[in-house]
């Protein structure tokens, strides 16, 4: 009986309405009354009007798609030229150095061998770092580079020594290549063995645990090999038990982390029968990408132990067959086909499978597979037919006794499969998919790991602190709740990439030149260098295209390199599939009143002939024309779109125009908003300031003129960088500079003088001068000199355009807040006082936000300093077609209500040119007022009007996309209204007044319990009572299921260090860690005894795992759309629009009985079951997707044995 007194609060009565409980003309006065006092208040205090006339000399010209694309792919072309001129000067060198290999290798003197370690730097090294912000803010020094070697690598090896040695010179043509190209990102060379060398140099992050291996890194893997098909058989037979068997494992995932997404695998285990590892993929070979890797390493590691014979003729018999398969019907990579067989022993050599399936009626290779075969363990004694498989099939044999070994002889193989490539001396280029800088992916796991355990520490320092409250009701629920909100918030904060660079990278390979001296063909390495996204985003100049427009980038496989939608990661933590999102799980078709099923990507399936024939239209005709890089191909779709943490949604016409980027497996997409004028059809515009703003002399007192009070510029758009260390950095490194608006003042105060801007140059526009392709390398004997133009002279790189605009807008904007200073005059009607105001605001196209605070509390320009991104942006520019005379008015979703819980207001300013139908938003203003505030103001109105209505009633204002703006009862405030009232949100979208909108996500994550597939259960709002018994029904499944199958060892330990204060010797049994825990709760008296309690201080610890989400969104719809028939007269009767704002007033009566039996609506994601397909994972490997394979293969030659 405690918690009946905790939900009274939550309870409100569901109402069936009649006509006569409402006065229509009282009603709609009512709502009038609101709209025009809210306007009143937003337009004395923006003064938008004023305004609007400041921004009328900004020139409007159409947006041209298709010469946009063109110039930005033009650049990124130019850009991605000079990056791999960079590439083609480093390879040179290795390879010239490498003709004179024998001498060096017998140089023995010591001073040759030393070198800068990246993990352990001399004091000396250590003082020439300092923070660049070329390279992410990292400490680095420019004028060497350092060496990085793997852990499990031993740094005293001859052959990591002398590859180390051999690429000494590396650092001329490093700094070289930086001097030539500033935008220049990290630059590598990785040798055969392990080592890589980096410049600039740096110190390696000893704070996580160094898994690093650069010979595992995309752009090594794609650059030493051509693409390839592999067959992983693993004997799992009953001989290949205990530590054979974790050798065997770890082999399998080493060859794993060698393959990319342009290679094509699948693992077999074999006893008796063969089976693939992961049921699902079991129609031949899947995609390489991280997500499939992760799903067989899971397959692996869960492989059941057999006790009965390995039958190895039906297990190579179904890998041959899988590869010849994937030939005939032109499917995998289409190059390379390899089969690795793991096992501990082979009885046979089984020559009729070979002949019958590789070598046909020749043994002369070429053969079109060839076969590699590791031998698990020292008690091998058929290690001569092991060895003779690989031999006669053109591949590789090693022994592998021990766990440390198995790395390096695993990644022999590579250099194998690179002989052809050496041979024939192809000079390729490596394109990776996106990736983070220097997280290995097996960091991801393991940092979820992590935050489990932080997770499990809390609640065993709560439980100890405070057991009862811990154990509490109210403190499970509590908990349930906070759990159940990491999931949905999901996508909270998603364009805060400050924890993770992004980035490409390409890389060529470097090949002995020793070939025809020593009949060897040996790979040497591959250099590298990195493409940041943030280099593409500059090319891409949102500025310029305004909002809701924007460009993104697909790679050869279909994959999003750069999306304003791709969400990689959740609270900082990379999702399991973040670099392998297709197109069309991005770009999301409305298909109006159909409700399509998941992943309907238009793929039409036509048996003909009893055969099945696929045809492509719509979205997935336009990704077949961007992987296959169709120039300007100019195509229109109506197209969904969501914003604000997946809560709303809106939809329009798109014009998507196509260019492919030269010299690349990239193309790029233009994307712009068909606007919605509500007169003349109207064209998509940009804005401009007048070209005389750059010649502004900006001295001290105009920059002071211009740039006072409170103001940002939007963090991620480029502005103005300068080229090379100088004063520049120096100011940065002092902490002058550390932000972009302080960037942008150092930036403005050098254009006092006269020569500035010929200081300044585009690096993408026109490169051609500074482009220099490896026959210009000059080698002079050992030391190599560079002919180059020398960049240095341009000493900073500035946006012209979206300079001036920035100047220009702060030049309207610096006395927009001077009527604010003196007498603050607020209706007083609205009741509104000096607290009630938190700030007022004004967001511009070029960037620029200004804000006024009324309270020292509030921070709005530092918070929400995106400018054109930010959701109030957004949504104001929506709303100025539905009404440019009112204001979107919003309180924040799903947050805890406080007093000064606030409500913010914004509206659109648009410029217009008519006789040529232009038209786009200047900027967009705004403030900040108390909720409480505003509330009583509601209230006031609707009391003085009470006695009009025939009974009770309970009011709800609504923003157009269905949330509780204001009520009775704050605690439903931010709540979707179809969760307090789903009979009447039921009603509304019945009578047309809310439109569902059906939004599916493909990049969801939902937590499951790695050795257990459960279903998301969902918490909503309904009748409390129902609700409060869901919440402990769900409680005690939870608590009971946690139970099941968990990892004591780590938890306990936690409990441990934290009740006992001493550390758990790592030897003790999980069977003794129990036993202590308990004796100590037992012994110290600290709440009922741990058996009774640990399914509750025990947290329920789960996996990442990519799952489809769908989500019901509504939008509010015009009048002239709602159903006026006679059924739903009444209803009509229930709502009034609020004139000048976006909201909805709803007043319900609790005249007729109660009726809570609807089920509640809900606006939260869930966790797609369907019949159609399993999983996410399954479904992608199984569909018919197209792909554009890389431009190289190179499988054999004539002198390959």
């Amino acid at each position: 009986m405690k918690f009946q007194n905790c939900v009274f609060f939550v309870l409100l009565f569901e109402i069936r309405l009649t006509y006569s409980d409402i006065n229509n003309d009282v009603f709609t006065g009512l709502a009038r009354q609101i709209g025009q006092k809210l306007w009143e208040l937003g337009s004395n205090l923006t003064r938008h009007s004023e305004l609007k006339n400041a921004f009328i000399k900004l020139n409007l010209t159409e947006l041209n798609g298709r010469e946009i694309i063109q110039e930005m792919s033009d650049r990124a072309s130019t850009m991605i030229e000079l990056k791999k001129s960079a590439l083609y000067r480093i390879v040179n060198v290795v390879e010239e150095y490498s003709k004179n290999l024998s001498d060096i290798i017998e140089d023995k003197s010591d001073d040759q061998y030393k070198f800068n370690d990246a993990k352990n730097l001399s004091n000396e090294i250590k003082n020439m770092l300092s923070k660049d912000v070329n390279f992410f803010n990292t400490p680095v020094t420019t004028k060497l580079s350092t060496v990085h070697i793997p852990t499990d690598v031993f740094s005293g090896r001859n052959e990591t020594l002398l590859g180390i040695k051999c690429t000494k010179e590396l650092d001329r043509v490093f700094r070289h290549n930086y001097d030539s190209d500033p935008t220049l990102s990290w630059q590598y060379f990785a040798g055969i063995s392990g080592f890589m060398r980096i410049y600039p140099g740096m110190e390696w992050d000893n704070f996580e645990p160094d898994l690093f291996d650069a010979r595992s890194r995309p752009w090594y893997i794609e650059a030493a090999t051509d693409p390839k098909d592999v067959v992983i058989l693993v004997d799992n037979s009953g001989s290949m038990m205990g530590q054979k068997r974790k050798i065997a494992r770890h082999t399998v995932n080493t060859i794993l982390e060698t393959l990319g997404p342009n290679d094509f695998v699948n693992i077999f285990e074999f006893a008796q029968n063969v089976s693939p590892v992961v049921s699902c993929f079991s129609k031949g070979l899947v995609q390489a990408n991280l997500v499939t890797i992760r799903q067989l390493k899971n397959g692996v590691e869960k492989m059941n132990k057999s006790a009965s014979l390995a039958n190895f003729s039906r297990a190579l018999t179904e890998a041959f067959e899988v590869l010849e398969s994937h030939r005939r019907e032109l499917l995998g990579s289409m190059c390379n086909q390899a089969i690795m067989l793991i096992t501990d022993g082979v009885p046979d050599s089984y020559t009729a499978i070979f002949k019958k399936f590789n070598w046909g009626n020749s043994t002369e290779p070429p053969f079109p597979v060839r076969v590699f075969t590791y031998l698990i363990g020292r008690d091998g004694t058929d290690f001569r037919e092991t060895r003779w498989m690989a031999c006669a099939n053109q591949g590789y044999y090693v022994q592998l006794n021990t766990m440390q070994e198995v790395k390096e002889q695993v990644y022999n193989y590579m250099n194998v499969l690179a002989r052809p490539l050496v041979l024939q001396n192809i000079k390729k280029i490596g394109w990776t998919s996106l990736y983070v800088h220097k997280v290995d992916p097996k960091i991801i796991d393991y940092k979820w790991e992590m935050k489990q355990n932080e997770h499990q520490l809390n609640y065993t320092k709560s439980y100890k602190e405070n057991w009862k409250t811990f154990l509490s009701t109210t403190e499970q629920v509590k908990r349930i709740l906070a759990r159940k909100k990491v999931e949905l918030d999901q996508n909270k904060n998603i364009g805060d990439l400050e924890d993770f660079h992004f980035m490409i990278s390409i890389s060529h390979p470097a090949y002995d030149q020793r070939t025809k001296r020593t009949n060897v063909a040996n790979l040497l390495g591959v250099a590298a260098t990195d493409i940041p996204i943030e280099e593409f985003r500059k090319i891409m100049k949102p500025h310029y295209l305004g909002v809701n427009n924007f460009g993104f980038i697909v790679n050869n496989n279909g994959y999003i390199i750069m999306h304003p939608d791709l969400r990689p990661f959740f609270i900082k933590t990379l999702k399991p599939g973040y670099n392998s999102v297709d197109m069309l799980e991005i770009e999301l078709l409305d298909h109006g009143n159909r409700d399509k099923l998941p992943r309907d990507f238009d793929i039409q399936v036509q048996m003909i002939n009893n055969e099945p024939m696929y045809t492509l239209s719509n979205l997935s005709l336009l990704r077949d024309l961007v992987i296959n890089q169709s120039d300007n191909s100019n195509y229109s779709f109506i197209v969904k779109y969501h914003f604000d943490n997946m809560k709303r949604v809106a939809s329009g016409k798109r014009h998507y125009f196509i260019k492919k980027i030269n010299s690349s497996p990239l193309t790029m997409v233009l994307t712009i908003m068909q606007p919605a004028c509500k007169e003349n059809p109207c064209l998509a515009t940009r804005l401009a300031a007048p070209n005389a703003e750059e010649n502004i002399k900006m001295t001290s007192e105009k920059i002071k003129e211009l740039f006072s009070g409170n103001w940002n510029i939007h963090p991620e758009w480029f502005y103005c960088k300068f080229n090379y260390y100088n004063e520049y950095y120096k100011s940065y490194a002092d902490g002058a500079i550390n932000n972009k608006t302080s960037e942008l003042m150092y930036f403005l105060k050098k254009m006092e003088r006269d020569e500035f801007w010929k200081e300044s140059r585009d690096p993408y526009a026109n490169a051609s001068e500074f482009l220099f392709v490896h026959e210009q390398v000059l080698i002079l004997s050992k030391f190599f000199m560079i002919h180059t133009l020398q960049n240095k002279n341009y000493t900073f790189t500035g946006d012209k355009e979206l300079i001036r605009n920035v100047i220009y807008d702060a030049n309207v904007t610096k006395n927009i807040f001077q009527h604010l200073e003196n007498d603050l005059q607020i209706s007083p009607e609205l009741n509104f006082n000096d607290d009630s105001l938190l700030n007022v605001f004004i967001a511009t196209h070029s960037g620029l936000i200004r804000w006024k605070d009324f309270k020292n509390t509030t921070n709005f320009g530092i918070e929400h300093n995106k400018a054109i991104d930010e959701v109030w942006y957004k949504r104001a520019v929506h709303q100025y077609y539905v009404n440019d005379s009112s204001f979107v008015f919003s309180v924040p979703l799903y947050e805890e209500f406080t007093p000064d819980t606030a409500i913010t207001a914004s509206h659109a300013i648009f410029l217009k040119e008519k006789k040529k139908n232009l038209e786009a938003p200047a900027a967009v203003v705004g403030f900040q007022f108390r909720y409480t505030d505003f509330e009583q103001y509601v209230k006031n109105v609707i009391n003085s009007v009470h006695n009009n209505f025939s009974a009770p009633i309970h009011f709800y204002i609504l923003d157009n996309d269905g949330y509780i703006l204001s009520t009775n009862n704050t605690f439903f405030i931010g709540k979707f209204f179809g969760e307090v009232h789903p009979s009447v949100m039921s009603m509304f979208t019945t009578c047309g007044i809310f439109k569902p909108i059906i939004v599916y996500d493909y990049q969801g994550v939902c937590f499951e319990d790695p050795n257990k597939s459960s279903s998301a259960t969902r918490i909503v709002f309904i009748n409390p009572l129902k609700q409060f018994t869901k919440i402990i029904t769900w409680t005690i499944e939870t608590f009971l299921w946690s139970v099941i199958n968990i990892n004591f060892k780590i938890i306990i330990s936690g409990f441990i260090i934290i009740l006992k204060g001493e550390i758990m010797p790592q030897e003790e049994s999980e069977t003794e860690s129990v036993q202590n825990f308990d004796s100590y709760i037992e012994n110290s008296n600290i709440g009922p005894k741990y058996v009774q309690v640990k399914h509750i201080v025990m947290i329920n610890r789960t996996k990442p795992q990519t799952c489809d989400r769908k989500v019901k969104l509504f939008h509010l719809e015009s009048k002239n759309k709602w159903d006026r028939r006679s059924n739903c007269s009444q209803i009509l009767q229930m709502v009034r629009v609020i004139p000048h704002t976006n909201l909805l007033l709803v007043i319900l009566s609790n005249a007729s009985e109660n009726n809570n039996r609807s089920q509640s609506i809900s606006t939260d994601p869930v966790k797609i079951v369907s019949n159609l397909y399993t999983s996410p994972v399954c479904y992608k490997v199984n569909a018919v997707l197209s792909r554009r394979r890389p431009s190289t293969c190179a499988k054999n030659h004539k002198e390959v044995s």
